[in-house]
């Protein structure tokens, strides 16, 4: 994705929705042969994905969920962690705009969650989980508890 927006501004460059959508063909169906069950679920959490939802569009037929935190906070984040700006609030609010501006203008549902309902509740995910028809194994659900448990 790198090679088609620039990660500093946030801007596409030498953009082919075809080239991006050969790419991800080819990825999804190598990603879907790594999982032993049918019809695996890919989960895709890159915030540059914001420019190719009309893209992942076309070539899958994805459930667009999309997890939501104050700018105030992400900017917070990104000041403690020394990031460059682009990866606070002015990314964000890029990147926020794109997302919801395309889910609206292609006419696509999508369910908007909080980030810290999403961090703090366990019967909360449960209840997306259920609600998207996931079935994890334990281990893995054990991981992403891990992962989302704050320190």
């Amino acid at each position: 994705m790198a090679a088609r927006i620039n990660e500093l501004s946030l801007k596409k460059i030498d953009y082919s929705g075809s080239a991006f959508r050969e790419w991800f063909s080819e990825w999804l169906i190598e990603e879907a042969m790594k999982c032993p069950e049918p019809n695996p679920v890919i989960l895709l959490k890159h915030p540059l994905l914001a420019y190719f939802i009309t893209d992942i569009q076309a070539i899958a037929q994805p459930y667009w969920l999309v997890i939501t935190r104050p700018l105030a906070r992400i900017e917070a984040t990104r000041k403690r962690r020394g990031w460059h700006p682009v990866y606070g609030e002015a990314g964000a609010k890029v990147l926020y705009g794109r997302i919801f501006s395309t889910l609206m203008n292609q006419n696509l549902s999508a369910r908007c969650v909080a980030f810290d309902e999403f961090q703090r509740s366990p019967d909360f995910r449960d209840q997306l989980i259920t609600s998207l028809g996931l079935q994890p194994k334990a281990d893995q659900y054990a991981a992403a508890e891990t992962w989302l448990t704050p320190p």
